[in-house]
């Protein structure tokens, strides 16, 4: 206990000089010569992820409808990469979307082909084995299978009608679905750290859409219902706006406060008495009699 102690003082007093010095940062310091403070500095990073991945899913939610319990559409790919980093995918997917009942899933056309890529590369013979753990979903491409990318592309369609999360690495697949398939949400590996990519420009600008305008058909059901009932012709013509004066705004005046203008002015009738003086003393000079 007495060894303990003297050490993490000497440790302590060790990172306060290197601090002061320049020597050492605070991510340095908390992380390698206190480990007590580099726990509490990663859970509180995990507990922001997890906030963060929260208010992912629930833009996805309110505006796509992808909601619990989520269906994860696993690639081989991704298989690969959780094996390099030694991740769980059945652990460690429910915990980052905080779903216990999160359902993992994949495709007899995924499973065939990390099986055909495993007899030439032993490495992928053990994500092989992991991929068939999941359930499978039937494709349509059961006799016939296609590519793992073109499979994933048919479920998805253009709207994503079973509300997939997909779980890739593949880059170029990734592109397509973010150009092709709005609104799919995406998890990806960062060495060992779970990633959920943030919504695209699109799903966003389609959203912003949805909230500012109306539809087409919903315009063309308002026009033909205004005809049946209020009889009016040409709907399509807004009524004109009657433009709306605004009132001047009077504000108090301080007191003392004198404008540029009513300082011209009693510049000017001061000017005006000093003249008409002048006149008058004038005047009583000239009518004056002269003193003997």
């Amino acid at each position: 206990m007495a060894n303990s102690f003297i050490s993490e003082s000497l440790s302590r007093v060790m990172t306060e000089k290197l601090y002061r010095m320049g020597a050492a940062t605070p991510k340095f310091r908390c992380n390698f010569l206190i480990p007590t403070l580099g726990k509490e500095l990663s859970q509180e990073n995990e507990d922001k992820n997890q906030k963060k991945t929260q208010r992912i899913m629930n833009f996805y939610f309110r505006n796509f409808g992808v909601g619990r319990p989520y269906t994860v559409l696993v690639d081989g790919t991704f298989c690969s990469a959780a094996l390099e980093a030694r991740i769980i995918i059945k652990e460690q997917i429910p915990i980052f979307l905080d779903d216990k009942k999160t359902k993992i899933v994949t495709t007899p056309c995924i499973i065939m082909e990390v099986e055909k890529l495993g007899k030439i590369r032993s490495v992928l013979y053990a994500s092989w084995l992991i991929v068939k753990q999941f359930a499978i979903v039937k494709c349509g491409h059961e006799g016939k299978p296609v590519p793992a990318a073109e499979c994933i592309m048919s479920l998805l369609k253009d709207d994503n009608p079973k509300k997939y999360v997909v779980a890739l690495q593949d880059k170029e697949l990734k592109h397509q679905i973010h150009n092709s398939v709005p609104g799919t949400p995406i998890i990806s590996l960062n060495k060992q750290a779970t990633v959920l990519e943030k919504p695209t420009y699109k799903s966003q600008t389609i959203v912003k859409e949805s909230y500012s305008s109306v539809s087409r058909h919903e315009e063309s059901t308002l026009q033909a219902m205004k005809r049946k009932y209020l009889g009016e012709e040409n709907s399509d013509q807004p009524e004109p706006q009657k433009k709306k004066l605004r009132k001047k705004r009077h504000f108090p005046r301080k007191k003392g406060f004198q404008s540029q203008g009513e300082e011209k002015d009693k510049a000017k009738i001061g000017r005006g008495r000093h003249r008409k003086k002048k006149n008058n003393n004038l005047v009583k000079n000239f009518f004056q009699a002269p003193t003997s």
